[in-house]
């Protein structure tokens, strides 16, 4: 019977490092492939000077912004380098407003 609780407790060990173990490097993670995929939607789909800017236009214009920032949100940042957090905080910034 002490044989059995043994393995209990070393398996229950083993699941809580492993669990720990886990959570550490989801913390050290960086979605910056997101983060490139946002910058890009920026880019290249919200034209604020345009030849032909109407009221169409304009909402158009909101509604990527809109998008660029539900983008931005909820990003896994722990891990990112400070240029990447930098494009990160100017989308934030930019389109928050």
């Amino acid at each position: 019977m002490e044989h059995s609780a043994g393995k209990i407790v070393a398996a229950i060990v083993l699941l809580s490092a492993l669990v720990i173990q886990r959570g550490a490097c989801e913390g050290e993670r960086c979605d910056s492939d997101k983060v490139y995929n946002c910058y890009k939607d920026a880019m290249y789909k919200i034209h604020l000077w345009s030849d032909r800017f109407s009221a169409r236009s304009a909402a158009q214009n909101c509604g990527w912004a809109k998008n660029v920032s539900a983008c931005t949100e909820g990003l896994v940042t722990i891990g990112c380098t400070d240029e990447v957090k930098g494009r990160i905080r100017i989308l934030e910034e930019g389109f928050d407003k």
